[in-house]
């Protein structure tokens, strides 16, 4: 199955496990496996993992910031 490739728009700056598990279209255990094994990078803050919008934008070869508004 191919990941979902969302606007860079609907992408948040920072996402959340959550978010990453429905941007790729993984589940929770391969989320974390990728995080942990450094496929994704992130930080963690607390028990929390926050991945960049750029970083999700370039695996998904996306722009990596939304183009602003005119």
């Amino acid at each position: 199955m191919r990941p979902y490739k969302p606007s860079p728009v609907a992408l948040p700056p920072v996402l959340v496990v959550a978010e990453l598990m429905t941007v790729f279209r993984i589940s929770k255990g391969t989320a974390h496996r990728w995080l942990r094994l450094g496929k994704i990078p992130s930080i963690k803050i607390g028990r929390r993992r926050l991945i960049q919008r750029a970083t999700v934008a370039k695996l998904l070869a996306l722009p990596p910031d939304p183009p602003e508004a005119a």
